[in-house]
């Protein structure tokens, strides 16, 4: 009786260990009547396909993995315009539940991810990144101007 009694609670303990790692997102992408969302992840240099869905109509969708830890993922949205840039949305994963919006006109820059603490700690990191980088450009822009003063000085 207690041998089953440890099998039951080591295979209770394994159930409930593995179900922690589950990363659900759903989401909405207004506009989007056609096209096709892929669930990514960087592994060694290379973007990997986790998950996709098939938008035909309803603009919402949502993605399930496993995760081993916390880590960043990518939503990338398929369509034909041309340009790679803005058709990709970094975001912080970690299991549980999160959720996505956005619109097709503006897919990357209008993104809202909620249910994740790393997420918005990743968004004060960006906008941090962006301050400093214009400070960065404002300070090129006095350098450059200063020392062509001077070439026309002499």
């Amino acid at each position: 009786m207690f041998k089953k009694l440890i099998f039951i609670a080591v295979a209770l303990a394994t159930i409930s260990c593995n179900n922690s790692n589950d990363f659900f997102i759903t989401g909405n992408v207004s506009g989007l009547k056609k096209g096709k969302l892929y669930l990514q992840q960087v592994d060694d240099t290379t973007l990997i396909t986790l998950d996709s869905v098939e938008i035909n109509g309803d603009p919402e969708f949502a993605f399930e993995a496993r995760i081993k830890e916390p880590q960043v993922l990518y939503i990338n949205l398929d369509k034909k315009d041309g340009s790679d840039y803005d058709d990709r949305i970094l975001f912080f994963a970690e299991p549980g539940e999160m959720t996505l919006t956005t619109s097709l006109k503006n897919f990357e820059r209008q993104a809202a991810i909620t249910g994740s603490e790393n997420q918005l700690k990743l968004d004060e990191y960006q906008k941090m990144i962006i301050k400093f980088n214009g400070q960065n450009l404002d300070l090129i822009k006095k350098i450059l101007r200063h020392s062509s003063r001077k070439t026309k000085i002499r």
